[in-house]
């Protein structure tokens, strides 16, 4: 493609935009609601004393509240970008968007984890479940969860990888070509001047100059990203030019930078922030000239392939050979969040699954809401794993150079957030059969409710008659209170 066609691509389509803001509309919508219906929906079962199983309803109650947040916070950023047609918030917050973001997928999964091995100790080993699986036992495996978590997804901070919407690279070349001076300079002479001055960019650590040569490239690196919306992701010295990785932050910010490339007046305009009066004073000559040189092949390729990903404008962890020592966090991030919970889970419903029909002390029989609880639970599970799975592959393979229709990469990152509603109606319709009863105990005459639902009902009732009782022990308490002290 030539340069004038390159010039003139401005981005997608007004149609394609409106098309994946609906999308993500759509999903972000479905996933509050469901989420939000089931967390009021749950709390309203406690309350009322409708909860066969505490237990499971915290752990749906957790999950609930994990979807939301990871909807609202990913979804919700996702989709204020696509409609902007770039990424709209501060580097900074992108960080802690990816971070957190990511933070909650994990949490999903390891959520599952721990649900499957609740249903494992209920079905194995029925006789320890009522002391191994207490709420507080319970919010103490939620918590090292977490804990766990927390440190496996601060790469960034010590130096794996980094959190970022953008993706891939472009490489420009900036070279000294000629020097003005009061007397003419020989070829040699300009070398010498040449390789003097890529010496001093290079020698950060030199007492005099370093703290110059550390300004220089700081404001050409502002210069790019405040100018001209292109990030400066590494700066190379070499004995003949100065190599730059640049990423591009939209299609406007890559074709005004071809456009000054081959025009060349991007090469004077560096010379204007790099010709200061220290440098040309160490080097004693009047000014530097510059060119520079990318390759058309190159800059097609980028806006072919990495931008069209940029659409998506999602924070997440860059794979991209750009960052260093990104193989091995790739590696300990997926055998902690991915490899080991998958393992544990299918292990507990392989077991569950081949498991032997033995007698039960009193007390500990499995129920038909115990086994309806393990189908559900296994099936949110394999649905996270196949909804999760996909997506983390394509971004290694992206990684790695390979790549996939950009439409095909659209679904893929939203698919994990459209499981996320699936789930949630999953968990509602588990509990239906409980909220059925709770309304027939309210609604319904006593000589109409069914055996299950009149012993619903007396559960119910016998709760409230414990809290009353117990309201009503404490007003008495308080009242002989207050008569001692009028006494006194």
């Amino acid at each position: 493609m030539s340069g004038e066609v390159l010039e003139e691509t401005v981005g997608p389509s007004l149609a394609a935009v409106v098309a994946k803001g609906s999308s993500l509309g759509v999903v972000l919508t479905a996933v509050i609601c469901v989420n939000v219906g089931l967390i009021l929906k749950i709390r309203w079962m406690s309350q009322t004393g409708g909860t066969r199983n505490p237990i499971v309803s915290h752990l749906v109650l957790c999950m609930a509240v994990i979807n939301t947040a990871t909807g609202v916070i990913n979804i919700g950023s996702l989709m204020v970008s696509t409609i902007k047609g770039s990424y709209v918030f501060s580097s900074g917050l992108c960080q802690f968007i990816g971070y957190i973001g990511s933070m909650l997928l994990a949490g999903v999964t390891m959520m599952t984890m721990i649900a499957a091995v609740e249903r494992f100790t209920k079905f194995m080993k029925p006789v320890d479940y009522p002391s191994l699986f207490t709420p507080t036992n319970l919010k103490i495996m939620i918590g090292g969860v977490i804990l766990l978590i927390l440190p496996i997804f601060a790469g960034p901070i010590y130096g794996f990888g980094e959190y970022t919407f953008l993706r891939g690279k472009i490489h420009m070349h900036l070279a000294v070509i000629n020097i003005t001076n009061e007397t003419q300079l020989d070829i040699s002479q300009m070398q010498a001047t040449a390789l003097k001055f890529y010496g001093f960019l290079h020698n950060e650590d030199n007492n005099i100059t370093g703290s110059a040569a550390v300004r220089t490239k700081q404001n050409i690196r502002n210069f790019f990203s405040v100018s001209r919306e292109v990030q400066v992701r590494e700066i190379v010295i070499s004995p003949t030019a100065i190599q730059f990785t640049l990423r591009a932050y939209n299609y406007a910010a890559l074709s005004k930078l071809w456009k000054e490339q081959k025009e060349h007046t991007l090469g004077e305009t560096l010379g204007n922030i790099v010709n200061d009066n220290y440098t040309l004073n160490l080097l004693q000559v009047q000014r530097l000239h510059f060119g520079t040189f990318m390759s058309q092949a190159e800059v097609e390729k980028y806006r072919q392939v990495p931008l069209v990903y940029q659409e998506n404008s999602h924070c997440s962890l860059d794979y991209t050979d750009v960052n260093k020592n990104i193989k091995g966090f790739i590696g300990y991030q997926s055998i902690f969040t991915m490899v080991i919970p998958h393992c544990v889970i299918f292990y507990c419903y392989l077991r569950i699954l081949c498991r032997r029909s033995e007698p039960t002390q009193p007390g500990s029989e499995i129920t038909t809401f115990d086994s309806k609880i393990v189908r559900v639970f296994a099936t949110s599970a394999l649905l996270n794993f196949m909804s999760q799975f996909p997506h983390v592959i394509t971004n290694i393979l992206f990684g790695m150079g390979i790549f996939i229709q950009p439409a095909v990469y659209f679904l893929l990152s939203i698919f994990p957030y459209c499981s996320l509603v699936v789930l949630g109606l999953m968990y509602w319709a588990t509990f239906a059969a409980d909220v059925c009863r709770l309304c027939c105990c309210c609604c319904c005459p006593v000589e109409n409710r069914s055996s299950e639902t009149a012993s619903m009902f007396e559960v119910s009732q016998v709760m409230l008659l414990r809290r009353n009782s117990s309201n009503a022990v404490n007003d008495r308490s308080a009242a002989r209170v207050n008569i001692l002290d009028s006494s006194a």
